[in-house]
């Protein structure tokens, strides 16, 4: 008896199982299907399902093209230097001390227009079912879309108010509502928090000095003990430069990303970046840089382009096979990142910044002082401008005074030179010679003596030029 009863026990237990499951699978049935497509006769939901299969093709496809230009579908930003050019624009997310990262509310607008401006291409104004039902065209001004961008998921709603008729019935396409799911939330999050943490610390800028330093070739800083010359030409360092940040740039790592150790302790150790980003840990970082996006270098101290060491100096005369290095590098170059996840790998996250070193030290916001050789060089370009800004004033009839800001020619001076070779005295006057003007210690380059210059024709070559004024110049 007692068997018996427990027989009947699991036989309950097991059909309360089949009704749990059979009333969940009909609930489930009801909020999918029936709840849904309220109001849309049940022949017109493979139109709805057709819709919704087109809107989510469509967002991934702005998804995309937005994650391979730093997040903008639509970049805000004309011109050209806004970008990175690595076969498709990338968006600096930081220019000229600005901020220039994208918004979750910028992408979702993006995204919201690109639909409006695309559904129709897959849509086709529903050629698929034209010959099942009547269905009116679709007008891209009366589409609506909502879109919603989470950490792992886009959900969209959507009001796309066009009529399905048959034979015996007429409907209005209800609105839809999709998610799909994607990172794109995500890897915005983490691209926010490296730039966050570049621009407040220089992290790039620390890795570069660091790259400089430990080369045994560059000077850099310390001592040198030998009679044996040393130069180098900032072009050629320029070159070793490039080449040593393209090799070392891409081990860094970031915590809390999935990222593989090299095996390497230095690198493990030295190149793992902390930006404080947490719920990342799916997420992946490439960083890089190419060589062909070029690298703007200057080194100090510098003459005519070779770099030399410094000479160690006594009292009254240089200690000869002392060598002293106290090198200040200015670099000036970009950086792609590229966030990407194993299960969103064809929807990759590209966004680009500037390293922007000065004299060894991060200076993204330009708030190093210039040394004194930059800033004669600032006052040798306002001495050598061929145009000075002046303001004129007036006073108003009612006591006030305007202002206005003209510009004259600041070089008035006409004169014609021409350039003789002094080997052959007057017999040989020269072409293409560089003409340059000195007046006091600024010195203007003016142009290159050629055939034609001038308003008068002369069967020599010259330069036919005006000259800043100058005292005594």
């Amino acid at each position: 008896m007692i068997k018996n009863h427990k027989k009947a026990q699991v036989t309950v237990f097991i059909i309360l199982g089949l009704i749990i499951l059979l009333v969940t699978g009909i609930l489930i049935y009801f909020s999918t299907e029936v709840f849904k497509y309220a109001g849309l006769d049940e022949q017109f939901v493979p139109v709805a399902k057709y819709t919704e299969q087109c809107i989510e093709d469509v967002a991934s496809q702005g998804i995309f093209l937005a994650g391979m230009q730093g997040g903008y579908i639509y970049p805000p930003y004309e011109e050209d230097e806004a970008y990175l050019n690595t076969g498709f624009p990338v968006t600096y997310w930081f220019l000229a001390g600005e901020d220039r990262s994208v918004t979750i509310l910028k992408l979702e607008s993006d995204l919201e227009l690109y639909l409006k401006n695309n559904l129709n291409n897959c849509l086709n104004n529903y050629a698929e079912f034209s010959n099942e039902f009547e269905i009116t065209d679709l007008n891209e001004e009366d589409l609506a879309f909502d879109v919603d961008i989470e950490a792992k998921e886009v959900n969209i709603a959507s009001a796309i108010p066009v009529q399905i008729s048959d034979s015996s019935s007429t409907a209005t396409m209800p609105e839809l509502k999709i998610s799909f799911d994607n990172t794109i939330g995500n890897k915005i999050f983490l691209a926010y928090k490296i730039m966050k943490a570049e621009n407040e610390d220089g992290f790039l800028e620390f890795y570069t000095n660091e790259i400089i330093a430990a080369s045994a070739w560059l000077p850099y800083e310390g001592f040198d003990f030998t009679c044996r010359p040393s130069r180098w030409r900032v072009d050629e360092m320029k070159d070793y430069i490039q080449q040593a940040v393209a090799v070392n740039i891409p081990f860094l790592m970031f915590k809390g990303t999935d990222y593989e150790k090299t095996g390497d302790l230095y690198y493990d150790k030295i190149y793992l970046v902390d930006v404080g980003a947490s719920g990342v840990k799916d997420l992946q970082v490439r960083t890089s840089y190419n060589p062909r996006w070029n690298m703007d270098l200057d080194v100090n101290p510098s003459k005519n382009g070779v770099v030399t060491d410094i000479k160690m100096v006594g009292q009254t005369i240089a200690i000869p096979c002392i060598k002293v290095f106290h090198h200040k590098y200015t670099v000036y170059y970009p950086i792609l990142f590229e966030i990407n996840d194993e299960e969103n790998s064809n929807y990759p996250f590209f966004f680009a910044t500037p390293v922007i070193m000065t004299r060894n030290e991060p200076d993204r916001y330009a708030e190093m002082e210039p040394w004194p050789s930059e800033t004669d060089a600032i006052r040798n370009a306002e001495f050598c401008s061929e145009t000075t800004k002046i303001t004129n004033y007036s006073l108003n009839a009612d006591g006030s005074i305007t202002t206005e800001e003209t510009e004259l020619p600041s070089w008035t001076n006409s004169l014609d030179v021409i350039a003789m070779d002094s080997l052959y005295g007057f017999d040989q006057i020269l072409e293409d010679v560089e003409i340059s003007y000195r007046c006091g210690r600024f010195q203007c380059e003016i142009g290159a003596t050629e055939y034609g210059s001038g308003n008068i024709l002369v069967a020599y070559p010259l330069l036919s030029s005006t000259f800043p004024d100058c005292l005594n110049g």
